[in-house]
């Protein structure tokens, strides 16, 4: 499956979404150094919401014991993370290009605070340059 946003392009956020569900897009604020500089708003797919477990083992994602591979461009190596129940106000956050992407995986972002989250991803469409 191809990756739901690209580089350049647009997205509409809701600010006032209540809960994030296993798939949804969100952007949230970071304190890693990007592209814009340090600070910057990230957007990712929910992998985990709160009362969910998520490991990582033989470069499989696993949500509450299954092997969840949806939206995923291709298959990845990745490192192992032993498991991992999410509590409440805690998401799991992963980039569709597994490949590439700072995520729940990284340490520099971690298991994602809701608070730190902007909100949900409910449009989208090319930019313009």
């Amino acid at each position: 499956m191809e990756p739901a946003l690209y580089d350049g392009d647009k997205v509409l956020i809701n600010k006032v979404v209540d809960a994030d569900s296993v798939g949804d897009i969100v952007a949230f604020r970071s304190s890693v150094y990007g592209e814009e500089g340090e600070g910057s708003i990230l957007v990712r797919r929910v992998a985990g919401s709160p009362g969910d477990t998520v490991e990582i083992k033989d470069d499989m994602f696993y949500l509450n014991g299954r092997p969840y591979d949806e939206y995923m461009k291709e298959a990845v190596s990745m490192d192992d993370m032993p498991e991992v129940k999410l509590k409440d106000g805690e998401l799991f956050v992963l980039g569709d290009n597994r490949s590439t992407s700072m995520d729940s995986r990284n340490e520099a972002i971690g298991v994602l605070k809701i608070e730190d989250r902007v909100g949900k991803v409910v449009l989208k469409w090319k930019g313009l340059t």
